[in-house]
């Protein structure tokens, strides 16, 4: 994670000028570091558990780590002791034997640009490729994440609070990739057993969602490509992709990466339904307002840059990269 701008997790008003020349001398700082040629500096982090995904928070002072199981701890990089804090306990029931392979976990996080103090939510499905694991480990959660202030009003950690649950189907064997902007979330998935497609996308309101086993949702369905019918056969089946990278963006908008190309959808035209995933219609299929299908691209270290009233997208591709 390259610095590119300073990213102050108070109001500017409640710094002092010694506070506010340490944040501009350590983003220079970072700048000059990361542009050194030689090794950087490093520092060892041991963590509790096995940690399925890290994630750094704007501004690089917090750290944090995702087990399997949705236990979520953080370090304060900016501390001159650095120590493992518990942000979020395990989620669901660690399986036997340690076969995390069996569990399907996602994270992405969703930063707060209205709250004058660092916020941001982060969202977590939680699916088993196996039969052996119970309806209560099929679902999507929603945290929310604040600033802890002491009585100077100064940040000394983090905590949590849970704002939003819903399940997920139990066929539903695998999320591929996890989208969170505002009151919505994007979620590409796998399921067994169900007609022709298997591959789908739903975005859904998490905040009408919350406690619901039968919540409204878009379906973006299939996620590409034709209905075709083989020679001398009846049946219908549909070219199907997963989604490797998804991006909620303003105007009910979703930008995709898959391995058939780029893709960019428009929900604000479907409907909602509460549907079950055998339902299948060709009818629902949804066509991208554009397309990028003639290279190949890669889903590793995407993000958006939001620049004046566009947002902006650095890819790798096997032999370049496109903006």
């Amino acid at each position: 994670m390259s610095p590119r701008i300073l990213h102050p997790e108070r109001p500017l008003c409640a710094y002092d000028a010694q506070g506010l020349e340490f944040l501009l001398l350590r983003l220079k700082g970072a700048e000059i570091g990361w542009r050194r040629g030689d090794k950087p500096q490093s520092r060892r982090l041991d963590t509790t558990s096995v940690s399925l995904r890290m994630h750094l928070v704007e501004g690089g002072r917090w750290l944090l780590v995702v087990s399997h199981t949705g236990s979520v701890t953080y370090f304060d990089l900016d501390s001159p002791t650095i120590t493992e804090v518990i942000l979020i306990p395990d989620q669901i029931v660690p399986p036997s034997r340690m076969l995390f392979g069996d569990i399907s976990t996602e994270m992405v996080v969703d930063m707060d640009r209205a709250s004058p103090h660092l916020a941001f939510n982060m969202a977590f499905s939680f699916c088993s490729t196996k039969d052996t694991r119970g309806p209560t480990d099929h679902k999507i959660q929603v945290w929310h994440v604040g600033l802890v202030l002491d009585e100077r009003q100064l940040g000394v950690g983090l905590t949590s609070r849970l704002v939003a649950t819903f399940p997920l189907e139990t066929n539903i064997c695998f999320v591929y990739a996890l989208s969170l902007r505002g009151p919505h979330i994007a979620f590409s998935i796998r399921c067994l057993g169900y007609g022709p497609v298997r591959e789908k996308t739903f975005v859904v309101d998490w905040e009408r969602a919350n406690g619901s086993s039968n919540y409204s949702r878009f379906l973006i369905h299939p996620l590409e490509g034709p209905v075709r019918s083989p020679p001398f056969s009846s049946h219908t089946y549909v070219l199907t992709c997963r989604k490797d990278f998804m991006h909620l963006l303003p105007g009910a908008k979703l930008f995709a990466i898959s391995c058939g190309g780029l893709y960019l959808f428009d929900y604000s035209n479907i409907e909602e339904t509460t549907s079950s995933l055998s339902t299948y219609d060709p009818r629902d299929m949804v066509s991208p307002v554009w397309k990028e299908n003639t290279l190949h691209f890669s889903a590793r270290g995407v993000s958006p840059h939001f620049y004046a009233d566009t947002v902006r997208f650095v890819i790798r591709g096997i032999s370049a990269i496109y903006g």
